[in-house]
């Protein structure tokens, strides 16, 4: 596609199309926060390419929702992004944009009825020309959409823009009186669905395309939780070869979509931070870890349809059934700890598989895949070789140090390098969410007693006396883990010794990265986790500096330096070898300086 080319030599098009940074990006890394809210904010501009599925975006959608169940900011970043306009080739053959035609998406029912804006300014022929509305029209309907939603039980987001009478967009032809031509069924041994953007090459989505399409046929009503399960399946394989678990037919899958929970997954920010992903992801490919196991189960669900085609029945079982018995034991506001381990055995179950997360068991072995429950070993040039260490703990807690920090004026504690607040309560709280069974008892008991020594952090001049006093209780309460520190003497600058992890390390010891180089179909950006982020490197390694905290802070400062002074960028259009070998050797230079050894100028990651 030569498009990428024009936007280089007009400027003017490439302000308007190179949404490599859209503004509700912003939006969603604020409203989700953490680095939950830079893995999604980071796939908003992948969403809104020309090349891309127009399903992706609302599937995205959906994922931003079911990290804060009822956050009003979250909806409203979720609605901004379902209204955002897409980018199409207005200079192509048959120019317009494209519309999805899943009449399941998007799954949020606040979500469905939004509209999303349309441009044609750079057009030959405007919207309208030929009948049907203008972009003007559509748009003042897509604005008020988004306050009062049109009606879109049991239709796509194609047939809504036919029903309003709008007619520029690709398929459009293919809907006869506001109704989409229905499905057509997959081949008898269809291959399971490709994951990603395969190089920009993914079949065109139109309202009669099969790919990601989800049944639009009423949900049966709930069945019963499944009975006691049988014995567990090693991975969640079939048994004997079969893709029937627990009387549900997956089709084309022969493992049982089930969810995998722990720590120390490679690509978590914070090596004890428990949780979810799928369990057998040489099946179901494509997810990456997720704080939220409903963000999990969402996925598993439309895997159901999207790779394993096994029909409207199980897709609604698992929509309803599973994800009941998922919800039942899952509490949004302790994500993140060991209780989530309840939840993903309540799913597992209902397909027939018995694990034991909530006893802090390890996941089975998968039988006829990889194991994916390898820590941070990493995939192919993922970075993280530098890291082989992140998460072993010298305590048998796995917490974190509280920690006392000063900035400017404001004397707080906090934990991995970060000042959370006055009150030391609130971050003995956290810490101890994550730490260890074992050890759960003793960190209450050593946080009950920390509080009821009265000491709170200050705001104002020095106080070298109140700030002893915060680095006495500090340093008592991780004695209590096996940490050893002595911010008594030395406050925001001594980290704990022997065990506290994620930004607790001393001040030069700086671990966390990598970024990276990835090139996906003539988008050559530089990205975190595997997915590309933006074409300035500077908002991938910002992300990296804000996980790692304090710990990286001289590091950060160097690196700004350096990638301001490179001047090197990503870029869109056709390979540039020598483009491509400057981005490799800025991302390893950073990455040195990181503590991470990547190879990135000969190796970048191709999807």
């Amino acid at each position: 596609m030569m498009y990428s080319t024009i936007l280089f030599a007009i400027p003017a098009v490439y302000a308007r199309f190179g949404q490599q940074n859209p503004p509700v990006q912003g939006q969603v890394q604020q409203a989700v926060g953490g680095g939950e809210g830079g893995t999604l904010s980071g796939s908003v501009p992948g969403t809104l390419l020309g090349g891309a599925d127009p399903c992706a975006k609302l599937q995205l959608a959906d994922k931003i929702v079911a990290t804060k169940p009822g956050d009003k900011a979250v909806l409203d970043a979720a609605k901004a992004l379902v209204h955002t306009e897409s980018n199409f080739n207005p200079f192509g053959a048959g120019a317009a944009p494209k519309f999805c035609a899943d009449a399941a998406l998007p799954a949020t029912k606040e979500l469905r009825g939004i509209l999303a804006l349309v441009s044609d300014q750079d057009l030959q022929t405007p919207f309208g020309a030929k009948g049907g509305l203008t972009a003007a029209q559509i748009n003042a309907i897509a604005t008020k959409s988004v306050q009062t939603p049109l009606a879109a039980d049991g239709k796509s987001v194609a047939q809504l823009y036919k029903e309003q009478g709008f007619n520029d967009f690709v398929g459009a032809g293919n809907i006869q009186g506001g109704a989409a031509a229905p499905p057509q069924a997959p081949p008898a041994q269809a291959p399971p669905a490709q994951q990603g953007n395969q190089g920009g090459n993914k079949k065109v989505v139109t309202v009669t395309e099969t790919v990601n399409s989800c049944p639009t046929e009423a949900p049966q009503a709930p069945q019963a939780p499944a009975p006691a399960a049988p014995p567990a399946q090693q991975g969640g394989a079939a048994q004997g070869g079969s893709n029937v678990f627990n009387g549900r037919n997956l089709n084309l899958c022969n493992k049982a979509p089930t969810m995998n929970f722990g720590t120390g997954f490679a690509g978590s920010a914070n090596a004890n931070e428990f949780r979810f992903k799928p369990l057998n992801e040489d099946v179901y490919k494509g997810q990456s870890t997720a704080l939220n196991g409903a963000i999990i189960a969402n996925f598993l669900c439309d895997s159901l349809n999207n790779i394993c085609k096994a029909g409207a029945a199980e897709f609604q079982f698992c929509k309803t059934t599973a994800t009941a018995a998922f919800t039942a034991k899952f509490d949004n506001n302790l994500k993140g700890t060991a209780a989530g381990g309840a939840a993903a055995d309540a799913w597992n179950a209902v397909w027939g598989v018995t694990t034991n997360f909530a006893s802090g068991a390890a996941a089975p072995a998968q039988q006829g895949g990889q194991n994916n429950n390898q820590g941070n070993q990493g995939q192919q040039n993922n970075g993280n070789q530098g890291n082989q260490n992140q998460g072993q703990q010298a305590n048998n807690c796995n917490a974190d140090a509280l920690q006392v920090i000063v900035q400017g004026k404001e004397h707080r504690f906090g934990f991995q390098g970060r000042q959370v607040a006055l009150n030391p309560a609130i971050p003995i709280q956290n810490i101890c969410q994550k730490v260890s069974a074992n050890c759960a008892q003793a960190c209450k008991q050593a946080g009950d007693a920390a509080v009821a020594t009265g000491v709170k952090g200050f705001s104002g001049d020095d106080n070298a006396a109140q700030l002893k006093a915060m680095g006495e209780l500090a340093d008592k309460f991780n004695a209590a883990l096996g940490i050893k520190t002595d911010f008594a003497n030395a406050p925001g600058t001594q980290a704990a010794q022997g065990g506290a992890t994620g930004g607790a390390a001393g001040a030069g010891t700086c671990k966390t990265g990598p970024v990276q180089v990835i090139v996906k179909g003539q988008e050559h950006r530089f990205g975190l986790d595997g997915q590309q982020v933006a074409l300035n490197p500077a908002i991938p390694i910002q992300r990296l500096c804000d996980r790692a905290g304090q710990s990286c802070a001289a590091a950060c400062q160097q690196i700004n330096q350096i990638v301001a002074a490179s001047g090197v960028k990503g870029f869109s259009g056709a390979d540039d070898a020598a483009k491509l070998k400057a981005m490799g050797q800025l991302a390893d230079q950073v990455n040195k300086l990181f503590g991470t050894t990547t190879d990135f100028t000969n190796k970048p990651i191709l999807q």
